[in-house]
């Protein structure tokens, strides 16, 4: 196994400093290998160009001690939409293909619900949670980039002071309201109808910001009239006096060569001068609702407009673009069309699939329709048409970590406490601590616990039962040793509920039926038949062939969709060729044929449910 390299984190110099229980700040970050799943390269770039996108599957902070080796003080601009602490769950209404409005037995409908991610912190949890990341960034910033952190009135107040803190309040640049239109329903306050956006840089005097790009939000082509520029780097384009008898016509896209040969009859309108507003720190963008073309039905997914605002200011074509918390990739889908490179990351692994499959469409439509450039223009040609997908210390659960810890409450009978700011639910009399499920529990967890109820909660009698996947050795001696200390009182008595040993991540895979023939230089998949033992569970479908069969008259609808490596080295998976049907109504074809001559010896095929649940299937050719 390959060891992790040590990253060496720079302290916190700014002010003002805020405080809270447990803070510490990271000296050192192990850089933790990656280990490649996935290759999209269409255009057979990768090995030919010295660049490749980058979306990772882990957790953030791990991804960062990772990127600190090769891409330390090289990012040009980060933008995050971390959670907000809203104490709230993001739901993703799963619904099978082609059954939109179809009655299914069992729920009655063919929608499922499905927990993304639960964005319930206590205080102290998610000040931490934050000001490491927040750390880790700011050594991944170049010496003229910029991040923007994207918040709202929850958690605002304390996010500005750990800005503060990390960059430096002399490097604060802007705060930025995004104002959107969407229902009132409020009449006992003001309806909130903005977000906000921090804007600090790594160099106040030095970050990049291209103002005209975002200038009154001009149409592309008002702004593309303005072609040419002088050697300030100003805007302007060459109009015609108002001549009748003037050879050259009123217009504002004449050559530059215009105003030698017309001198009397040419002259220069700059760009600023017309538009006489420079960018506000407020703008209007309405919000993702459904029927915008846009929508993936992932929660909390944000418009392009606002995205190219963002990256058309404060970076340029080439630059590299980072987003640790990519959702369902806004980001890299706009960063890939304006010609920068771009690193994601998520812990999601919902948000990995969104993502990949939301990417190859337009690196697709980008191979098959390249755009037309002019030498006056900036290029937004794609600065890579190809991505990798690489997991960071191996997350290899079957289902969403955010999944099983509701399935997990749901069968231990834990009773959910939401206004709670630190436990996260009661069992009987007990109270309720659910460590995250993508790590083991630790001391440092039970250390929490115990400054929690020391600190905050000295009255507090109630024993603590602690919910994790997994611990690691010495937890269990410090709760021996700590249930002895509180034996005399017969108070605060901790009991752990170790998830690996109850045997409840017992999971069913999905199976697939696939043939093939190998005729004529031609192979021929065909994928036969499909079953998801979890989509048949949660639409309440009996796990009976003739029931799943009425209820689902055709097994594509439990597919999402489908991708094929022609020569699988049973490591990588090359995306060759994938099936992502265009609309919900669709479905992927399941037969495909392709020349034997594209084909290896083995071939892979990856089928992906509605669920986000993977199975692979290798074929011998």
């Amino acid at each position: 196994m390959t060891k992790s390299k040590a990253q060496k984190i720079t302290k916190a110099k700014g002010r003002p400093f805020l405080n809270w229980v447990g803070k510490r700040g990271i000296e050192v970050i192990d850089g933790f290998p990656a280990q490649l799943a996935e290759t999209f390269d269409p255009a057979k770039e990768i090995n030919g160009k010295n660049w490749t996108n980058l979306i990772f599957y882990g957790d953030n902070k791990e991804v960062c001690g990772h990127l600190l080796e090769k891409h330390r003080g090289k990012v040009d601009l980060i933008y995050i939409d971390p959670p907000f602490d809203s104490k709230a769950d993001y739901i993703r209404k799963v619904e099978l293909r082609g059954l939109k409005g179809k009655k299914v037995e069992g729920e009655g409908q063919s929608a499922i619900e499905q927990v993304q991610y639960e964005d319930l912190w206590s205080n102290d949890e998610y000040l931490q949670f934050m000001f490491e990341r927040l750390m880790l960034l700011s050594e991944l910033l170049s010496p003229t980039g910029s991040i923007y952190l994207h918040c709202d009135w929850h958690q605002s107040h304390h996010l500005r002071c750990l800005m503060d803190e990390v960059f430096g309040s002399g490097n604060f640049v802007s705060e930025i309201a995004w104002c959107y239109r969407f229902y009132e329903h409020s009449k006992t306050s003001w309806n909130k109808k903005h977000d906000n956006l921090f804007l600090y840089s790594k160099n106040k005097d030095r970050h990049t910001f291209n103002w005209e790009n975002v200038a009154l939000e001009l149409e592309k082509s008002s702004y593309d009239k303005f072609k040419h520029k002088d050697k300030n780097e100003r805007r302007f384009c060459i109009r015609g006096k108002n001549i009748k008898e003037s050879p050259v016509k009123q217009m504002v896209n004449l050559p530059l060569d215009s105003e030698k040969k017309y001198p009397n009859l040419t002259y220069r309108q700059y760009m600023d001068e017309i538009i006489g507003v420079k960018p506000r720190d407020w703008f209007l963008a309405d919000i993702l609702v459904q029927g915008n073309p846009e929508i993936l039905n992932y929660p909390t997914q944000k418009p392009e407009k606002l995205l190219e605002r963002i990256i058309s200011a404060s970076s340029n074509p080439g630059d590299l673009i980072l987003d640790l918390f990519a959702g369902s990739g806004t980001t890299a889908a706009v960063a890939q069309k304006l010609g920068r490179r771009w690193i994601i990351c998520d812990i999601n692994h919902g948000a990995i699939q969104t993502s990949s499959k939301r990417l190859q469409k337009i690196i697709q439509n980008q191979i098959a329709e390249p755009p037309q450039l002019e030498k006056t223009e900036k290029e937004n040609k794609p600065a890579a048409l190809n991505f990798q997908i690489q997991r960071v210390n191996n997350y290899d659960l079957q289902i969403q970590h955010n999944e099983a810890l509701e399935l997990a409450i749901e069968k231990m009978g834990v009773e959910r406490t939401p206004k709670d700011g630190f436990f996260d639910g009661l069992l009987g009399e007990k109270l309720v601590k659910i460590i995250p499920l993508q790590r083991a529990a630790t001391i440092a967890d039970l250390s929490a616990i115990e400054r929690e109820i020391h600190d905050f909660r000295s009255e507090e009698t109630r024993n603590i039962e602690i919910v994790a996947l997994g611990a690691e050795t010495d937890t269990k001696t410090w709760i021996a040793e700590m249930n002895q200390k509180n034996k005399p009182s017969g108070f605060n008595q901790y009991y752990l509920t170790d998830l690996r040993e109850t045997g409840f991540f017992e999971h069913k895979n999905d199976e697939a039926k696939i043939s093939f023939q190998n005729k004529n230089s031609k192979i021929t998949i065909s994928i036969d038949d499909f079953h998801s033992p979890t989509i048949i569970e949660r639409l309440g479908i009996e796990n009976k062939k003739s029931d799943i069969k009425a209820s689902i008259p055709d097994f594509r609808s439990q597919i999402d969709c489908v991708s094929i490596d022609f020569n699988f080295d049973g490591k990588d998976f090359k995306i060759d060729f994938s099936d992502i049907p265009e609309k919900k109504k669709d479905l992927i074809s399941g037969k495909y044929e392709f020349d034997t001559k594209n084909c290896g010896k083995k071939i892979a095929v990856k089928i992906i449910d509605m669920l986000g649940e993977e199975v692979l299937a290798i074929l011998e050719t």
